[in-house]
């Protein structure tokens, strides 16, 4: 089990203050972004938008990246035993919404892809449902998932 460290819980008890007044604004542009039916419907067309601009290999790569990217995801909150801000019996470590942002935005956006990742970083944390490190690690795991399609590109 991985602690919560109290950095951590600085860190996003500052953040869910100081976004309170948006939380309701913070939901619908997280699911919109990264939410788990939203992602899962638009990744044909995020298939297709990286078939045509980069062709199929790098396609095939983020394809296998994002489909493989809640199994990992559920295989790794299964060893780390780490609970949510707002729900500690449900395990949070990593975050699934910021690995799936990270794989789309890193090949369609490349650098830009550092605004949404950020954003919804900043939202999981905002809604309570990931500590800091949580996201950390869910960005990291999306990069190790999508660098072979980053290295094609």
């Amino acid at each position: 089990m991985i602690p919560v460290f109290a950095w951590e819980r600085a860190v996003q008890g500052w953040i869910a203050r100081e976004s309170a007044r948006l939380v309701g604004l913070i939901r619908v542009v997280n699911i919109a972004v990264a939410g788990e039916e939203v992602m899962t419907t638009a990744a044909p067309g995020l298939t297709l938008a990286i078939l045509l601009t980069a062709g199929l290999p790098v396609a095939t790569l983020f394809l296998a990246a994002f489909l493989s990217a809640r199994h990992v995801e559920a295989w790794a909150k299964g060893l780390a035993s780490r609970g949510r801000p707002r729900d500690e019996s449900e395990n949070g470590l990593p975050s699934g919404d910021c690995a799936i942002v990270t794989i789309w935005a890193t090949v369609l956006l490349g650098w830009w892809a550092v605004l949404p990742i950020a954003f919804v970083m900043w939202a999981r944390m905002a809604l309570g449902a990931h500590w800091p490190l949580d996201t950390v690690l869910g960005v990291v795991m999306g990069l190790a998932l999508v660098a072979p399609a980053l290295v094609m590109r």
